[in-house]
């Protein structure tokens, strides 16, 4: 699709949509860390609850006793503020990043996982999402939020696009071919949310 005003080159999936980066220019994973932490992101700050909150809520709303229930917080940065809301709700969440709290996921389920503004930075989205399939009990729910591009036109001069953590970006067309590989899509088509259940019986895509 040519270049963006940064002058970083980005290609766009005929088919599915996803716009990335040129791997060429992708930041290392400790630049990208150090990003993380220049950011301000704690309950206290100003909005930053609200942000999480409109995630966590609908998530939970879709999630039948979820105070019952296992929950994933993946990609919660250097701060488990996920962790914190949902125990202040009365549940139980825990707390995976792959700098900041590593943990050996495999072989583990959880009945809910939250992405609270983390796919943009997959660097493979295809074996990232095949990973959370594994993750995700049967019947549980996948929560994510992020930003959703309309097309090049819209994207050329989009601000989400000039985070250099940012790789890949999605449009609503990108989620119906992720639901393809075992998921039911739910988009609500507001605040930018997108909701992936796990079937109980893996044949019922």
């Amino acid at each position: 699709m040519g270049q963006t005003n940064r002058q970083v080159a980005y290609w766009q999936c005929s088919q599915c949509k996803i716009i990335g980066k040129d791997p060429k220019a992708f930041v290392t994973q400790a630049q990208e860390a150090d990003r993380y932490l220049q950011h301000n992101n704690t309950l206290t700050a100003t909005g930053y609850r609200d942000h999480l909150l409109r995630l966590l809520k609908p998530a939970l709303a879709r999630t039948e006793n979820w105070q019952r229930k296992r929950i994933l917080d993946y990609g919660c940065g250097p701060n488990p503020n996920m962790a914190a809301l949902v125990a202040e709700l009365g549940g139980v969440c825990e707390s995976f990043d792959p700098a900041f709290f590593p943990a050996n996921l495999k072989g583990q389920k959880w009945d809910l996982i939250l992405c609270n503004e983390v796919v943009e930075h997959f660097r493979c989205p295809r074996d990232e999402f095949a990973i959370l399939l594994n993750l995700v009990a049967p019947g549980g729910l996948l929560a994510l939020a992020t930003n959703l591009h309309s097309g090049p036109d819209h994207f050329r001069t989009w601000w989400y696009q000039q985070d250099p953590t940012h790789l890949h970006f999605y449009s609503k067309t990108t989620w119906n071919w992720i639901a393809q590989e075992g998921w039911q899509t739910q988009i609500p088509g507001q605040d930018n949310l997108i909701f992936l259940l796990k079937p109980i019986n893996p044949d019922a895509n």
